[in-house]
């Protein structure tokens, strides 16, 4: 009981920062081209 409580504490934990991050990073990637796309266009 002990150990299970311990990885579901260590995935929850682990799940829940990584979560986020990986929402972040793909929106933030996207919206970073999204700029770099526009101002090449302007610039060019």
């Amino acid at each position: 009981m002990g150990e299970k409580g311990n990885s579901d504490g260590d995935d929850s934990s682990d799940g829940t920062p990584k979560r986020p991050n990986i929402r972040g990073q793909p929106v933030f990637k996207g919206n970073f081209t999204d700029e770099k796309r526009k101002k090449a266009k302007k610039s060019k």
